[in-house]
């Protein structure tokens, strides 16, 4: 039988039609309880589940969603990563599960992580990219950040986001094939980073998760979930605030102040350290906001009068830039007039064949280098 089914190409998710797995009344559209990508910032914080999200623009951001838009689509995968799969994989597959009663819907491909639901309770996720074949699942997401190295985001057997969509494909196959389990199931991070020359460095990261150990999970996530639903969690501060959506809304971010304040005027504790790191985080973003708030509302709005016969208004300065080259060229000042910089990067732009490492060996050799400490400060490292 399962034979008959493959070779209809059921198992294939790209042939599937979920339209007839429900029927439901269009209304009121809902946002997802959680998502597969927000699945680290729940296990930090349950709150981040609950509160109100902000979405600010990033250029980072930005430059990745152009970089998934470039690549994710047939017939530009690069091939490493189109050899991973052994074919060509469907591409930005959006997936939802209710676990209240086990319902599970493919909402559609290229849906730019706009989920529309007809009701609360749904689990979401978008998988960058994915294929089914026989009894294998294998799903991968393209990650673009600059600092990002190899092994930085951790085992990709290990990563929540991964598992939830290894687990929606399985649903969705599932929901049109009662009965039906993986017997394989491989995840991976498809790493693509550009590098300060201009050229791109891809590789992949990849893992196998025993389908026993993914329902467990599972059957944990959507206790914890349960609980974030029906009560509303205290908010966890820590690094992860940085980038949570809900920032502005957060109990605990509005808080720092007073944290700072209540702070011992003696020596610290380590508890005191940790407590005044993570406020002062907190204090320096809420600044950065209301700069940036400050700077769109007085660009637009013109002049803000303060009723002390001064206003508010929106400066820039202009910078100018000599070409040292030309200056140099048009013979109009002395070389003496001229201070050269040089860095790594330049160096690697103008010589992209070379060996970086032996270039600056030779270059310290010569006594070109000097070395500078900066000023102190206190960083998060994992040692």
């Amino acid at each position: 039988m399962l034979e008959t089914i493959h070779s209809l190409g059921l198992f294939f998710i790209r042939n599937l039609d979920f339209s007839s797995l429900l029927c439901y009344t269009k209304g009121v559209d809902y946002s997802p309880f959680l998502t597969a990508s927000r699945l680290d910032l729940f296990a930090e914080c349950a709150a981040s589940a609950v509160l109100s999200r902000t979405e600010e623009y990033s250029e980072a951001a930005a430059r990745g969603t152009e970089t998934h838009a470039d690549l994710l689509v047939s017939g530009r995968l690069p091939a490493m990563y189109r050899e991973w799969f052994g074919r060509e994989p469907r591409f930005e597959v959006a997936m939802a599960w209710r676990p209240a009663d086990g319902m599970t819907r493919k909402l559609g491909e290229n849906l730019e992580r706009s989920y529309d639901l007809d009701s609360v309770g749904w689990l979401a996720g978008t998988a960058d990219a994915l294929d089914v074949v026989g009894h294998t699942i294998s799903v991968a997401d393209l990650k673009t950040g600059h600092a990002q190295t190899r092994g930085s985001l951790g085992p990709p057997g290990s990563s929540r986001q991964l598992r939830f969509l290894a687990w929606l494909v399985w649903r969705c196959v599932a929901a049109a094939n009662p009965g039906w389990r993986p017997e394989r199931i491989r995840v991976a991070w498809f790493m693509h980073q550009t590098q300060a020359t201009g050229g791109v460095e891809r590789w992949v990261e990849d893992a196998e998760i025993d389908p026993v150990d993914l329902e467990r999970w599972v059957d944990r996530l959507v206790h914890r979930a349960k609980a974030a639903q029906n009560l509303v969690p205290a908010a966890r501060p820590g690094e992860w605030c940085r980038w949570c959506p809900c920032f502005d809304a957060c109990p605990a971010q509005g808080d720092a102040i007073r944290r700072l304040a209540e702070l011992p005027d003696g020596p610290l504790s380590d508890d005191d350290a940790v407590t005044a790191f993570r406020a002062l985080a907190a204090v320096e973003r809420q600044v950065e906001r209301a700069k940036k708030a400050l700077a769109v509302y007085v660009d637009r709005r013109g002049a803000v009068d303060m009723g002390n016969g001064k206003k508010l208004k929106m400066a820039r300065s202009t910078l100018r830039r000599i070409d040292a080259r030309i200056a140099l060229a048009s013979g109009i000042i002395p070389p003496t007039a001229c201070e050269v910089s040089v860095t790594q990067a330049s160096i690697a732009a103008a010589l992209p064949d070379s060996d970086l490492d032996e270039i600056m060996s030779r270059l310290e050799e010569a006594g070109a280098i000097t070395t500078a400490s900066s000023a102190a400060y206190v960083k998060v490292t994992k040692k």
